[in-house]
């Protein structure tokens, strides 16, 4: 079913480095200064592959207050219009602890849909809050995607 005339976009509201900020769909970053960041980043992750987007020990970033992270690419038309559900492309996987007593969990990604997360706290496999140390895409498709990341921190 197609309405005329109508449109609705995304707004997300967070806390940033213990600021609070809105995002819309417009809005590239968050309008706050950042501190480090990544830049973005492009991996293309092979057909049934996992790849490691992140990880604390092997980055000058070793935290994090904001995540952006797209897989596949942007839907060519309005899915209001179409009624067509993006495909899978894929799964995110946030690990905290990694190794000692870590969880790990998954986030579905659809393709072009992007994923924001304000702060790299999680839970432990203890229920203990941690951090996210480790951030892997995993491939569950039968043919390579592209994804499109950025980690940064804002200052102190």
């Amino acid at each position: 079913m197609s309405v005329d005339g109508l449109r609705f976009t995304w707004r997300d509201q967070g806390t940033i480095g213990g600021v609070g900020i809105a995002l819309t769909a417009g809005d590239p970053v968050p309008a706050l200064p950042l501190d480090l960041t990544t830049g973005l980043q492009v991996a293309s992750v092979a057909a049934s592959a996992t790849t490691t987007l992140w990880q604390a020990t092997a980055s000058p970033l070793t935290s994090f207050d904001f995540l952006y992270i797209m897989a596949g690419d942007y839907p060519t038309e309005d899915a209001l219009d179409t009624e067509d559900i993006p495909a899978l492309v894929g799964q995110l996987e946030l690990t905290c602890n990694d190794g000692a007593n870590e969880r790990i969990w998954f986030e579905q990604m659809r393709s072009g849909f992007p994923y924001r997360r304000f702060s790299d706290v999680g839970v432990d496999g203890t229920s203990v809050a941690d951090v996210i140390d480790l951030i892997r895409f995993v491939n569950n498709t039968a043919a390579a995607v592209t994804v499109r990341f950025l980690l940064a921190t804002v200052p102190a």
